[in-house]
């Protein structure tokens, strides 16, 4: 198992939105900073046992969940993935999909 920062940055991302906090909020909860609550969402920095085991108990999940280890790995749609993004990543990748798609179009017709 290799440690995918991108898709733990994704499902913390995703638990706190589910409880309505602000990246502030949750570093204060969890007594570490804003800036590494955004480097995990963003997939730029890798957890800390610390700071994993903070983000277990806060959340009353376990590690598999925060990791996104399961036995099959459920394939997550586009438009989920682009829900969790910023508006200027999501209008960047929105972007350069639709002009994928236009190419694509030109081709087979």
């Amino acid at each position: 198992m290799k440690y995918d920062g991108y898709q733990v940055g994704i499902v913390i991302k995703s638990l706190r939105i589910q409880r309505n906090l602000t990246k502030e909020a949750l570093a204060a909860e969890l007594g570490i900073s804003e800036s590494t609550i955004k480097k995990y969402e963003n997939g730029e920095r890798a957890l800390s046992i610390t700071n994993l085991f903070k983000i277990i108990d806060y959340f009353k999940v376990d590690a598999n969940t925060i990791l996104n280890v399961a036995e099959s790995k459920k394939e997550t749609s586009i438009d989920s993935r682009l829900e969790l993004m910023d508006c200027s990543k999501r209008a960047y990748f929105q972007k350069i999909f639709n002009e994928m798609l236009d190419s694509a179009e030109m081709l087979v017709s």
